[in-house]
């Protein structure tokens, strides 16, 4: 079965835990997203279930937290930063047509880059569990 509906399922889970947590307090939502950091790559890589895909992202990311919210910060910096600036470009142009246009174009790029950082975070987390367990 293809792992699109768990994927979709977990990630719609994950943004009501990390909502109701933003509702709540702001450290709790930050945990939360640190914890899930790698969920999507958990679900599609090893199909664990949905629900076990948040023990196995919380698993991966245990003992590396600071360094995965580091990156996560990193990440939204980068973000937010492209927003802006897409934002102050944005304004330059008139019409309707061209403001969507350079929004798509604005989201082509952040998009990948998102998927890419969380991917590329999975499996140095998955690189570093096995290094530990060789180890042990």
């Amino acid at each position: 079965m293809p792992p699109l509906p768990a994927a979709t399922l977990a990630a719609t889970l994950a943004l009501f835990g990390v909502s109701a947590a933003i509702l709540l307090l702001v450290v709790p939502s930050l945990y939360l997203a640190t914890i899930w950091a790698v969920l999507l790559p958990v679900v599609v890589v090893e199909r664990p279930g949905v629900l076990n895909a948040f023990g196995r992202s919380r698993q991966l990311v245990r003992g590396n937290g600071w360094k995965v919210f580091a990156t996560l910060l990193l990440l939204g910096l980068i973000l937010v930063v492209s927003f802006l600036i897409a934002l102050l470009l944005q304004r330059q142009v008139e019409g309707a047509v061209p403001n969507i246009l350079f929004g798509s174009l604005v989201s082509s790029f952040t998009t990948p880059f998102m998927a890419l950082v969380v991917g590329a975070l999975y499996f140095r987390l998955v690189d570093l569990e096995r290094a530990s367990s060789v180890l042990e």
